[in-house]
């Protein structure tokens, strides 16, 4: 619940503010007190004590084990020697030679070939007659 003049967060069951005192409009319930019936008292019969009584164990049957056969040993490992660093190497770039420059050549125009000349062929001439 929230106070109507201050603002304050006040109990759900709040008669005032704990603040400013503005009452909050709920009345205050008289409790009424519950009557006590007194309990009679038990009568107790005294205990008496218990002697413990040793557990007896069951006796168990040794379990029989089968021989396992022996396995060959097993040589150790040698440790690996360290092998020293090897220096890095320069990568080898092949030496370019300059190349002489070439004079321009004047371009070859081909000469005409002469084509041989084909004579035409007569024809046999027939007589009339």
């Amino acid at each position: 619940m929230i106070c109507s003049k201050c603002g304050a967060q006040l109990s759900d069951n709040a008669v005032s503010c704990d603040v400013c005192g503005t009452p909050t409009g709920l009345q205050q319930v008289p409790v009424e007190p519950v009557p006590v019936t007194p309990i009679a008292p038990v009568e107790q019969t005294p205990v008496q004590p218990v002697t413990p009584t040793p557990e007896v164990q069951p006796v168990q049957e040794p379990i029989p084990v089968t021989p396992v056969e022996p396995v060959a040993p097993v040589t150790p490992i040698q440790p690996v020697t360290p092998v020293a660093p090897v220096a890095p190497v320069a990568p080898v770039v092949p030496e370019v030679q300059p190349v002489a420059p070439v004079e321009p050549v004047a371009p070859v125009t081909p000469e005409p070939v002469a084509q041989p000349v084909q004579q035409p062929v007569a024809e046999p001439v027939q007589p009339v007659g």
